[in-house]
């Protein structure tokens, strides 16, 4: 698929935790992702594939949200047993 999306791109925004990790993203990297969303919207709507060197590869596909999906996670989880805690 000659697409420039990578796979952390398509998880779902309409998430809070999902959200709050992609707030927490460097400004460059949110940039880049947004880029790259709008670029495959663009391609899909004109029904064109990008060319072969603008395409991401395999390797280049790094799971850039995961670690700020893990400590949003990890922060809403610690929320809720703060706020569920008995005394």
């Amino acid at each position: 698929m000659n697409t420039n999306i990578r796979f952390n791109d398509l998880i779902a925004e309409e998430n809070p935790i999902a959200q709050k990790a992609i707030a927490r993203l460097p400004e460059d990297e949110s940039y880049a992702r947004n880029f790259r969303i709008i670029t495959a919207h663009q391609c899909a709507l004109s029904h064109q594939l990008l060319p072969a060197n603008k395409v991401v590869k395999p390797e280049e596909d790094t799971h850039y949200l995961i670690p700020y999906l893990l400590e949003a996670e990890k922060e809403a989880l610690e929320k809720k047993e703060l706020d569920n805690i008995q005394i």
